[in-house]
This record gives structure tokens, sequence and C-alpha cells, in this order.
């Protein structure tokens, strides 16, 4: 819903980033609320078949080099280990990464034991307008 907000740069979602480069594709997606999910879906030409209302289903059914967490922080933690177990090649987390430093550190070790890459999204650190309010 934030690539058609007007006042934003695009892209400016994980989803509209990806499906804008020219080396990735935008498989699937996933959302517990029926509704984004569809929207997601019409939005990105994303067929049912490739939507899911939980993590665990787009998991076991979908082969993946990238996983994009957007979720929640609370429910990082589990995403990021059932993606290991999975053998996700890389994994976006949004930031907060975790509620608690034990657990980041913990995502990081499970991590970094299954070979996956774990990656947390600071990419509004970046923006211009973010970058001269911190210079003033």
């Amino acid at each position: 819903m934030l690539e058609r907000d007007p006042l934003r740069p695009k892209p400016c979602t994980h989803a509209g980033g990806i499906a804008a480069h020219p080396d990735f594709r935008l498989v699937t997606g996933c959302d517990i609320q029926p509704d984004r999910l569809a929207d997601f879906g019409r939005t990105y030409g994303i067929g049912s078949g490739h939507l899911y209302s939980n993590i665990d289903d787009l998991l076991k059914k979908e082969q993946l080099d990238l996983l994009n967490i957007a979720t929640w922080t609370e429910s990082h933690d589990v995403i990021v280990r059932k993606a290991c177990r999975a053998s996700v090649a890389a994994v976006i987390c949004e930031k907060p990464m975790a509620v608690t430093l034990a657990r980041a550190r913990s995502m990081a070790a499970h991590a970094r034991r299954s070979g996956t890459l774990l990656l947390v999204n600071h990419s509004r650190r970046w923006s211009p307008e973010y970058r001269s309010v911190r210079a003033s």
C-alpha cells in the first residue's frame, strides 16, 4: 500500500524494490490479512497459488533465494529460524531485528550455523531527507 503513497519516493517498500530490480523476481507473498494479501498479489502479478496466509506453508512450498521479513518485531526470531531450517539462502529482516540483544545474537548465531545470510534493513538511513536531518 505504501507504493501508492504519492509523497514517498519509489520504490519505497521491500516488495517494490525487489520488483523494480532487474536481477530479482518477486515470486511469492505472505500476509495474515487476506485483503492485504490479495492486494499484494494484484499489485505484483502474483497468482493465488503463490500467496500464503502463514509462513510455514510458504516455506514448505516455495524454493526461495531471498526472504524479506517485514512483520512485527516479536515475530522476527521465529521466522528467521524457520527460514534457516528451510535453507533460504538469504534473509532480510526489518529493523529492529529483535526485541532484545540476546535474541538478536541468537538469531545471528542460528543463521551463521545454517549458512543463511542474515541482513537487517536500514534503508531510510540512506534517504537524502534522513541524511540531511542527521547532518544538521
